[in-house]
């Protein structure tokens, strides 16, 4: 009786689990306006052999939600981000055949994102992969040039499919970030460099935006330039960037702060501190004091006395 208790709460644990690590996305087509806590992702003309446009052209909206989270919608006339999912394209914002979003011919793409992470969409034959999340959006008749109909719809067969992150908002964009080395000697007036690593260790390609502050910083300037973003990490990527570090006193020491912060869930963020144990002048070369001078004078007074004896 105990072993049956013992399966009966494992089962329920995994159950359990899965149902709060999924984050499913909820599409469909309304006539009028989307329903409150949905977000219209475009719009059609009608239900079948349609043209496609922004939510302002069309009667029939393509509605989608995720409970607990916001979703947003925009129409890039570049890629979409990292962080979104496209959707199709469109030859123009209204009244627009459309295309598959991996073809090259429309410029106006559809992105759709969501607070919980990334959004993934693909194309499919027939079906979306419901058991895998995939949520349908609408169908298309062709990959290129085509109309637009409901995705129930049987005689278009190129069904669009989206999904919402298998993670949490935590999960999705993990990443590490550290600097190297931990502490170091800087010399007085001379820029130095220093390390700092991102690791993408979330779910999705991300970027990061990094800044920096000090403990004293009239002390230590921090150059940025070249440092102050990473972009189009993948998965599991170690990238590097090279910020300089300027002391401008002897004697001090203090330490610099890094943030980073996840473009994907930029309630995320990394800290990295920097410790400055001592600064010091440059060391002065010899030939250049007093005494140094003096016997570069004797020197050049002997070689001109041998020379003359030579010649």
């Amino acid at each position: 009786m105990k072993k049956k208790i013992s399966l009966l709460l494992l089962i329920l644990t995994i159950f359990l689990t899965n149902i709060t690590t999924t984050y499913a996305l909820i599409c469909q087509l309304r006539n009028g306006n989307c329903d409150s806590g949905e977000n219209c992702i475009l719009s059609l003309n009608q239900l079948t052999n349609s043209h496609a446009g922004n939510c302002t052209y069309g009667i029939v909206k393509v509605c989608c939600s995720q409970p607990g989270y916001t979703m947003t919608v925009n129409i890039r006339q570049s890629v979409c981000l990292p962080t979104e999912g496209g959707v199709i394209r469109l030859n123009q914002e209204l009244n627009s055949h459309v295309e598959n979003y991996t073809q090259t011919n429309y410029n106006y793409r559809v992105c759709l994102n969501s607070t919980s992470g990334s959004v993934e969409c693909v194309n499919r034959i027939g079906s979306c992969n419901e058991t895998n999340g995939e949520t349908g959006l609408v169908s298309l008749f062709n990959y290129v040039n085509s109309h637009v109909a409901d995705y129930s719809d049987t005689n278009y067969q190129i069904k669009v499919c989206c999904k919402a992150p298998e993670c949490s908002p935590e999960d999705c964009h993990r990443f590490k970030f550290w600097v190297e080395p931990k502490s170091s000697m800087f010399t007085v007036g001379r820029e130095t460099s220093i390390n700092l690593y991102v690791q993408n260790i979330g779910f999705y390609g991300d970027d990061y935006v990094i800044t920096a502050n000090s403990s004293n910083p009239p002390l230590f300037q921090v150059d940025m330039s070249g440092a102050s973003s990473v972009n189009d990490v993948n998965v599991g990527e170690i990238r590097r960037v090279y910020p300089t570090i300027t002391v401008m006193a002897t004697g001090v020491a203090g330490q610099i702060f890094f943030n980073a912060t996840s473009q994907g869930n930029q309630n995320i963020t990394r800290n990295a501190t920097l410790s400055i144990i001592e600064s010091e002048l440059p060391m002065s070369l010899p030939e250049f004091n007093f005494l140094g001078m003096v016997m570069i004078i004797i020197l050049t007074g002997i070689i001109y006395y041998f020379f003359k004896q030579l010649y």
